[in-house]
């Protein structure tokens, strides 16, 4: 299978929620990504929790 790089908007996403877990909500934000297409993206390693 192969993956892509992340886009640039998805990495400070990914960067604001994990901001958001590690600070109990006062920094960064709630990962949402409705009908977002991440198949092809390599995510390991990502908190990912309550996204």
């Amino acid at each position: 299978m192969t993956t892509h790089p992340l886009p640039a908007d998805l990495e400070e996403q990914l960067q604001a929620h994990e901001r958001w877990l590690n600070s109990d909500g006062s920094a960064g934000h709630r990962l949402r990504l409705p009908q977002a297409d991440l198949h092809e993206l390599d995510l390991s390693n990502r908190l990912l929790s309550f996204a």
